[in-house]
């Protein structure tokens, strides 16, 4: 269903996409598909995105058949998709913008994804904070998802403190949950850790606030029964200070740990 397939040379290892091709605006009632054969994950890193809102998308599909639709002009997050990747880009006979690029890279899967993962959300923590919305929107998530945000944070993954206060002496730093709502003990967000502990969370409660120690993969996996609202969250990556680096010596180095 794609007037042009551009087969992406993955043998190169790397690559950039730029749709369309030079100033101009890309043209109503198109249809372009780009395929990448990689074995492993096609991790992309957007440069620019300007398509209509809703009516000019692209849909990726990665090896597992799981399908992102995107538009409007937000650029995406970095992500990383699973197996060989299909992006086909369709525009409708209203507005001409002037499109996406992107570089991309075919390698294995990220650091801790042991390749589970439907998409992985590779989050920029050089922007220092941030927010995790999933869905995004207001509908429930779908059953049988796996999703992934992987943060490559050196220090901590935080929102600390809570409100206006300054932080307290001898102190850890903290994650800020906003929102909360899975199947319990079914639909589970799990979260390791730089160190390699496990925390996992679900249900309905807003868990506690929380810091978790050097790089995070946070998964989200749901099964085949009820679909929830699933959960937000705001994160920054915190400095190691001498007065916000925890002094009790634990496995976690994390206080309040639930």
């Amino acid at each position: 269903n794609c007037f042009d397939t551009y087969l992406v040379d993955t043998s190169a290892a790397s690559g950039m996409v730029d749709y369309p091709a030079g100033t101009a605006d890309y043209p109503n009632d198109d249809s372009k598909c780009w395929r990448f054969t990689c074995s492993q994950y096609v991790v992309i890193s957007w440069l620019t995105f300007d398509t209509e809102s809703s009516n000019d998308v692209l849909k990726v599909t990665n090896g597992l058949g799981v399908e992102t639709d995107l538009s409007g002009s937000s650029i995406p997050s970095e992500r990383a998709f699973q197996g060989n990747v299909l992006m086909r880009f369709t525009s409708d006979s209203s507005s001409q913008n002037s499109g996406f690029s992107f570089s991309w890279v075919c390698g294995p899967a990220p650091t801790g994804t042991a390749g589970n993962c439907f998409d992985t959300y590779l989050v920029d923590t050089s922007a220092a904070s941030g927010m995790v919305d999933y869905p995004a929107g207001t509908a429930d998530y779908p059953n049988d998802d796996s999703k992934c945000w992987r943060f490559t944070c050196s220090q901590y993954v935080v929102d600390y403190p809570a409100g206006t206060a300054d932080y307290p002496n001898d102190d850890s730093k903290w994650i800020s949950w906003l929102t909360f709502d899975t199947e319990s003990s079914n639909d589970v967000l799990k979260v390791t850790n730089g160190l390699g502990v496990e925390t996992d969370l679900s249900g309905s409660s807003i868990p506690s606030e929380r810091a978790f120690q050097g790089n995070v993969l946070m998964r989200f996996t749901s099964d085949s029964s009820s679909q929830n609202s699933g959960f937000s969250f705001s994160w920054v990556c915190g400095p190691d200070t001498a007065e916000m680096t925890p002094v009790v010596s634990s496995k976690e180095n994390c206080f309040g740990k639930v």
